[in-house]
């Protein structure tokens, strides 16, 4: 399976809430940490670029896949049309 394809079919288990969250992300903005490992899981490579002190914690930063922002900027423009 392709990274295209797997994140199709990542896209397709997803909720609607998570695809709107995924939605509103700017191209530049880090992949929201709770979708980086599923979305590595479905087979898909997600580059760690950090982390960044979150309260108490600390929060993975990634990089968005460029099949996941195709696939975003792809359903942004048929929303438009």
């Amino acid at each position: 399976m392709s990274e295209r394809e797997a994140v199709g079919a990542w896209w397709q288990s997803l909720d609607e809430d998570d695809r709107q969250r995924l939605l509103a992300l700017s191209a530049q903005a880090y992949l929201p940490s709770d979708f980086a490992v599923p979305l590595q899981l479905a087979g898909v490579t997600v580059i760690a670029m950090g982390t960044r002190k979150v309260g108490e914690h600390y929060e993975g930063l990634y990089e968005q896949p460029h099949v996941l922002r195709d696939l975003l900027d792809e359903l942004l423009r048929q929303q438009r049309d």
